[in-house]
């Protein structure tokens, strides 16, 4: 054949592929129009893999595979507590002993449970607990003394109540890599809010304590991260309960004998939130507000850089069963 000729077969087999080509995607084809293409482009679709069209996944495609997600979490902590030595704490023995249930929260209109965990979103979601129940505030220091009224309190809810609440109400919590929870707690009570009195008290006991300071001069160097650890690590092998702020997420929360139906996770924050909103069925106007959980790991890295080999391994000795039980790896420099 004329070497001149080859040229319009060629243009008309590249134009009938193109018009006739499929792009397969996620289960739905899409026929890709050949009058988009410049005529001297044509020859190069031969030669060229085909196009991979993305396609947004659908609101309910959204919510299933949310859901598949949660399944996971509920199976790999089930499994974990299974396998956890004195893990044997059951809701019976919970409800006997009422202070172990002061981190939940309950809202009787929604059947819901919320387990909420200091530094690791609580803030934003006892403001929409407030919101839930029509309680308006104006900071988040009102948000924090209002949301105290809404705990279970074991005095005034009798037996047969308690076992409907934990057995037929939706019961969440959300987690973070406790490390990274328990940096930012340092870094906001004891760098950033100094002056706020419980933790200031607690300052001056630290320093006069670990400095062997009789007086602690209101000036005095912060209590170090190093210094914040070694109190954390003495006041746990002296059988102390921990503050709140870093105390562990089984102390708090109780995974292994109360069976959540949701764990959202600090790195998927308004994800988990919103879903767990809507499985709430709470007003759609009520959404939690838009988060970018931020890298964090380098600046831990830098704290934990000031520990002690021995002070790390403690540290992560304290936290392990939190990282066991929902499946965070261990900060390299631990």
């Amino acid at each position: 054949m004329h070497q001149g000729a080859k040229w319009p077969l060629l243009a008309s087999m590249a134009i009938f592929m193109v018009v006739t080509m499929w792009v397969s995607n996620n289960g739905q084809q899409i026929i890709v129009n050949s009058e988009a293409i410049p005529e001297e482009n044509l020859l190069s679709v031969i030669v060229k893999k085909p196009v991979l069209v993305q396609r947004s996944l659908t609101p309910k495609e959204i919510t299933s595979n949310w859901k598949k997600t949660q399944q996971h979490r509920r199976r790999d902590l089930k499994q974990v507590c299974s396998g956890l030595s004195n893990s044997s704490m059951t809701q019976d023995y919970l409800y006997h002993n009422q202070k172990l249930l002061s981190h939940l929260l309950v809202d009787h209109k929604y059947r819901a449970v919320y387990c909420y965990i200091p530094k690791v979103a609580c803030t934003n979601w006892k403001k929409l607990w407030l919101q839930m129940k029509n309680i308006t505030y104006k900071t988040s220091t009102e948000a924090h003394s209002k949301s105290a009224y809404l705990r279970m309190n074991i005095r005034k809810i009798k037996s047969k109540e308690y076992w409907y609440v934990m057995k037929t109400y939706k019961k969440f919590m959300i987690v973070r890599n406790p490390i990274e929870r328990l940096v930012s707690a340092y870094r906001n009570k004891f760098e950033h809010s100094y002056n706020e009195s419980i933790f200031w008290k607690m300052s001056i006991n630290i320093m006069q304590h670990y400095r062997k300071w009789t007086d602690v001069p209101i000036n005095a160097t912060l209590v170090t991260f190093k210094e914040f650890v070694q109190f954390l690590i003495d006041s746990v092998t002296q059988g102390e309960d921990l503050n709140e702020h870093w105390k562990s997420y089984e102390g708090l929360c109780h995974p292994c004998a109360i069976q959540y139906d949701y764990i959202g996770r600090y790195e998927s924050l308004s994800e988990d939130s919103n879903q767990i909103l809507r499985e709430l069925k709470v007003p759609s106007n009520l959404q939690f507000p838009e988060f970018r959980p931020k890298n964090t790991l380098t600046l831990v890295q830098q704290y934990l850089d000031t520990l002690h080999p021995q002070q790390r391994k403690e540290l992560y000795r304290i936290y392990k069963r939190d990282y066991l039980l929902f499946k965070y790896q261990q900060i390299s420099a631990l």
